[in-house]
């Protein structure tokens, strides 16, 4: 360390260099070779990533928490790392040594999946304690509940924290499915003793090991992830088709109740890719789209997926979906958004058999060919009031639309 360079401006300069590294692993992948426009959106991705973990990261305080969102899957802000366009996703992080009281309100959604960590994204112990259904607690006729969450069982509704990690994660996934009318739950978090609050500034130290973890999450997100997990996938499956796995904390930050459905997709202008599954017998499931860089196609303004609720299943039981770029007239439609290449992202929760997916890669304009005989016919009016009334749900999710 050179004279008048302090630990924190070291730290610094390496998070930098960490930054460019990943940038460059971005630039390296021969797929921009075919689609430029993905050097450009890598940049999107990566400044996103860095956001994130400011939020994530640096800036919790652990004896202070409170339960976000928006701070990292947001779909007109944060979109990166391919976050499920049917979750209201909401975060706490808490000293897992302390015990907290967590109060709140059921209301509507679909599904409510507390799921509990030991640290996040890039720490070294990063993994998985526990999932926790909202409604296997005790929750009174109107809508309300109490949670303690601590490192000692605690009679009624408890979570367990691992009272040896300083940063403990509840995330909250709640499941939208009926986006025209279900009201995510509201989470308060407050402590049950008279510890600290935290440091109102942090310190040298500090500053630098949250420095290193930030860096960590980049690399985690992007090393690990983001610039390898579409030519993994075109390895395991190929082009087009299906691998289907269970959800894995430690891989990225998989939920272990899920199976995961994911693709690798590359078609040109004028075909279709027909996606096809048994009806899931599951809580939640959901299809939906993304870049190559696992970036979910924008859901606000785009028919890029389709949920359990959302979707028309077919007289023999069968999900049939398009994929293309063109609105081929039918319900189940996913738009790529012009994108020419991505991932497709099949999820299943406390799914009640072992999911398949089979895929046929046909010409556009033969698509109804290779569907049933009664598959509807959607016109361009009915898809753009489908597509208005996406925007009005996400917008109220995020407070823009008064509730109806």
């Amino acid at each position: 360390m050179t004279s008048g360079t302090t630990p924190v401006e070291v730290a610094w300069q390496r998070y930098l260099e960490g930054c460019e590294e990943m940038r460059q692993r971005f630039l390296r992948d021969s797929r921009l070779l075919s689609y430029p426009a993905l050097r450009a959106n890598a940049h999107f991705v990566l400044l996103q990533t860095q956001a994130m973990a400011y939020n994530l990261v640096m800036a919790p305080r652990q004896d202070s928490p409170r339960f976000i969102s928006g701070h990292y899957f947001e779909p007109l802000l944060y979109t990166a790392h391919q976050p499920n366009p049917d979750f209201y996703y909401q975060l706490a992080f808490l000293n897992g040594a302390r015990r907290w009281r967590i109060r709140g309100r059921r209301n509507s959604a679909h599904w409510v999946d507390v799921h509990a960590l030991r640290g996040w994204w890039g720490e070294p112990e990063f993994g998985g304690l526990d999932n926790y259904d909202l409604d296997a607690f005790e929750i009174d006729d109107d809508g309300t509940f109490e949670i303690i969450a601590s490192p000692e069982p605690a009679p009624g509704n408890w979570i367990r924290l691992d009272g040896t990690h300083r940063n403990n994660v509840l995330q909250v996934r709640c499941a939208m499915y009926d986006w025209d009318r279900e009201v995510a739950p509201q989470f308060h978090v407050e402590p049950l003793d008279d510890g600290p609050v935290g440091p109102a500034i942090l310190d040298d130290a500090e500053i630098v090991r949250r420095l290193v973890l930030c860096g960590e999450m980049i690399k985690h997100c992007i090393g690990r992830w983001t610039t390898r997990g579409s030519q993994k996938l075109e390895r395991l499956a190929g082009m087009n088709q299906f691998h289907v796995q269970r959800g894995d904390p430690a891989r990225g930050g998989a939920n272990p109740l899920a199976q995961y459905g994911q693709a690798v997709y590359e078609l040109a202008d004028d075909e279709a890719l027909i996606i096809e599954t048994d009806n899931p017998e599951a809580k939640y499931w959901g299809i939906s789209l993304g870049t190559w860089w696992w970036e979910t196609t924008d859901p606000t303004h785009h028919h890029s997926s389709i949920n359990g609720h959302q979707a028309v299943i077919d007289a023999d039981g069968r999900f049939r979906a398009v994929l293309c770029r063109h609105d081929p007239g039918v319900p189940n439609w996913l738009d790529s958004a012009g994108w020419g290449t991505g991932i497709i992202l099949l999820r299943w929760y406390r799914a009640q058999k072992e999911q398949q997916v089979q895929t046929k890669r046909v010409p556009l304009a033969e698509v109804r060919a290779h569907l049933p005989a009664a598959t509807p016919i959607v016109s361009p009016l009915q898809r753009r009031a489908t597509v208005a009334a996406r925007t009005r749900a996400v917008m109220r999710w995020y407070g823009d639309v008064a509730p109806r």
